[in-house]
C-alpha cells in the first residue's frame, strides 16, 4: 500500500512539474516584447492632379481624386512591417461599398504616412459615408500591434453640368 502512495505522490510531482514548465513556457511566450503603434492623425485630402499639393477635404465629390491618409509612429524592433485596411461604408444604410488594403515591406522604427488614393465613383449616392481604418504593425519575435478608428464624410454629386 505504501508503494501505491509513493507512486501517486511521484505522479503528482511529475504532473506539477509539467504544469510548472507549461506555465513557464506560456509566460515566456506572452512576455515577447510588444511593438508600439500610435496613430496620430487620419486625413482625407483632395488631390486635383498627381503633381498638385493635397488639400483637406470635408465634402467629397463624385469623379474627383482623394487621398485617405493615416499618419503613425511605430517602434519596438529594428525592422517593422506595416499595413492598413480601409473599409468604406454608406453610413445611412450600413452597406459596405469598398475595401482596400496595403502592406509595406519591413522598415525601421519611426514616423510614417500611408495612404490610399481613389476617385469617388458615380455609384456612391450623395450622402454620409464612413471609412473604418485598421493600422497594423508586425515584426519577428515581437507581439504585433494594431489600432482602429473611423471617420465620416459627405459625398456630393459632381460640380457643373
Amino acid at each position: 500500500m505504501r508503494r501505491t502512495h509513493l507512486r501517486a505522490l511521484a505522479g503528482a510531482t511529475v504532473a506539477a512539474a509539467a504544469l510548472g514548465l507549461a506555465g513557464a513556457w506560456q509566460a515566456g511566450a506572452q512576455s515577447e516584447p510588444a511593438l508600439k503603434l500610435r496613430v496620430t492623425s487620419f486625413e482625407i485630402l483632395r488631390q486635383d492632379t498627381q503633381d498638385s499639393e493635397p488639400q483637406h477635404a470635408f465634402v467629397l465629390r463624385q469623379g474627383e481624386r482623394y487621398q485617405f491618409r493615416i499618419h503613425y509612429l511605430v517602434s519596438g524592433a529594428s525592422r517593422i512591417r506595416t499595413g492598413h485596411t480601409y473599409a468604406f461604408e454608406n453610413a445611412t444604410t450600413g452597406t459596405r461599398v469598398d475595401v482596400t488594403s496595403s502592406t509595406f515591406d519591413p522598415d525601421k522604427s519611426g514616423s510614417f504616412n500611408e495612404y490610399s488614393t481613389r476617385v469617388i465613383p458615380a455609384d456612391w449616392e450623395p450622402g454620409v459615408y464612413r471609412v473604418v481604418w485598421t493600422m497594423r504593425a508586425s515584426a519577428v519575435r515581437r507581439t504585433s500591434a494594431s489600432e482602429e478608428g473611423e471617420t465620416s464624410f459627405l459625398v456630393a454629386g459632381p460640380l457643373g453640368p
